[in-house]
């Protein structure tokens, strides 16, 4: 990895998020959502947010702006068929990946920081609860570098990103609406981000594993992809 390169990718991915519309668009939905669950658990005269509330806007930071970030960047570079002169350029594809990470890992950051200080999610995370959030930010990392690669339109991550938001923003509040022990609650159990709620609840192997289950999942898949988009190009 030639971090001059990095840097050159990061320079020019920061003015083109910059630059682009519907991309500055999404560090605001994470600040809104911690606004609005705020002003809910004021009106309902709650002492603290409920930890489902916290994780979901967790989620809604790491989906909504690292995820589509990084997919549509790629995605964009395919559209516009500039990813094969990229491949062609000194920079390699770690270089190209870092790069683009780099500037959706600062922007996610900046909108968790403040949407986390609205709701004073800091008083209520526990230290197990930043181990979590780098195994899941590790998670999005591959998947998103996974459906931009694959992808050849920023429509088509439009597309991919529906169940993505489903299924991981809004699973933990699936908890609140399904009885214990019930299969669908099983089920759910095992996704990111109920396990790094299971991860908060009680420090246990169990939801690190699911966790480390997913990475290695996805990072077969980012891999898989990436070898197919240098065949391509």
């Amino acid at each position: 990895m030639n971090m001059n390169n990095v840097n050159a990718i990061f320079q020019k991915d920061l003015k083109d998020f910059m630059a682009n519309m519907s991309l500055l668009v999404l560090p605001i939905l994470p600040i809104v959502i911690a606004w609005l669950y705020n002003q809910t658990v004021e009106t309902a005269g709650e002492v603290s947010m409920p930890i489902e509330m916290i994780y979901t806007i967790i989620a809604m930071a790491f989906a909504a702006v690292m995820f589509m970030s990084i997919a549509t960047m790629f995605a964009e570079e395919n559209e516009k068929h500039t990813l094969r002169g990229l491949l062609q350029s000194p920079a390699s594809i770690i270089d190209i990946i870092v790069g683009k990470v780099i500037v959706s890992l600062f922007i996610t950051l900046v909108s968790l920081a403040i949407a986390l200080f609205i709701v004073d999610g800091y008083e209520i995370l526990k230290p197990i609860d930043y181990l979590g959030m780098f195994l899941f930010m590790i998670i999005i990392t591959f998947m998103g570098v996974a459906v931009g690669l694959a992808a050849k339109s920023v429509g088509t991550v439009s597309a991919y990103s529906l169940p993505v938001m489903f299924g991981l923003v809004f699973s933990p509040m699936i908890n609140n609406f399904v009885e214990e022990g019930h299969v669908l609650r099983t089920i759910v159990d095992y996704l990111p981000v109920n396990a790094m709620v299971n991860l908060h609840n009680e420090i246990t192997w169990q939801p690190i594993l699911v966790l480390f289950g997913w990475i290695v999942a996805m990072g077969i898949l980012a891999v898989i992809v990436i070898s197919r988009a240098k065949k391509d190009d």
